[in-house]
């Protein structure tokens, strides 16, 4: 009498059945499971080694054994790749290209601006005016404790030349300002925002302040209690003046 023995192999999924005929075995059929086929499909591999007789690689593409690739079925994979990779590298120099040449117009407008600027400065302070302001042929400043007279080319030298370290004297008085000053400085030009007007109107709060002070100072002269003084009798037979007691 025969027997079958079947065994089923979970990790190789084959199935073997063997046929024992009085105890021994007679006969061996093996059959292999389904396997998903990898041909046709495109993967990420490492070439591992290339086989110039045969005109092919071996590539390792992440399963148990290295994948065989003919150069000929690689070529014109190969050759997409290229040029794929030429329109990505041209692509990405035509941007640093649009990149290079925004950042060197920005720096070509910036330039032009501060010319444009210090031009206008220097045209308003050889009109000797600023917004109605008239600027003397000979400005008398403080310097030192000292009294010294310059000209308005000595003050736009004052804000325009910069040092070594790109600083002007202007920014270096500014930079030594108080805490206080500089306060008072941004309140001022609030104020001036805050009313719509220009720096007439520091004038005119100037102007008012001394005005009411005057008017202060008379109407206080006024309220003051007078004294009159009468000029004593006297007795001109005697010499003797009467002084009221």
């Amino acid at each position: 009498m025969n027997e079958l023995i079947i065994n089923k192999n979970k990790e190789k999924s084959s199935i073997e059945i063997g046929v024992l005929e009085e105890n021994n075995i007679s006969e061996i059929y093996v059959y292999e499971g389904k396997k998903e086929s990898i041909i046709g499909n495109i993967y990420c591999g490492i070439v591992q080694n290339v086989v110039d007789g045969m005109q092919a690689a071996f590539v390792d593409i992440g399963i148990e054994k290295n994948t065989f690739i003919s150069i000929k079925d690689a070529l014109p994979k190969v050759d997409v790749a290229k040029e794929e990779l030429e329109a990505l590298k041209e692509k990405d120099e035509e941007k640093r290209k649009a990149i290079a040449e925004q950042a060197e117009q920005a720096e070509r407008d910036a330039i032009e601006q501060e010319e444009k600027y210090w031009k206008g400065v220097k045209e308003v302070i050889d009109s000797r005016n600023i917004a109605g302001y008239k600027i003397p042929d000979t400005i008398i400043i403080n310097k030192d404790g000292k009294k010294i007279s310059v000209t308005p080319d000595d003050f736009f030298k004052y804000i325009y030349q910069i040092d070594k370290n790109g600083k002007s004297r202007y920014q270096y008085d500014l930079e030594n300002e108080t805490p206080e000053a500089r306060r008072n400085d941004s309140i001022l030009r609030a104020y001036l925002k805050f009313v719509g007007g220009s720096y007439s109107n520091l004038v005119d709060m100037a102007i008012n302040d001394k005005e009411v002070k005057k008017l202060k100072l008379i109407a206080k002269t006024r309220n003051t209690t007078g004294i009159k003084i009468t000029k004593p009798n006297s007795d001109k037979n005697n010499g003797k003046i009467d002084f009221g007691y």
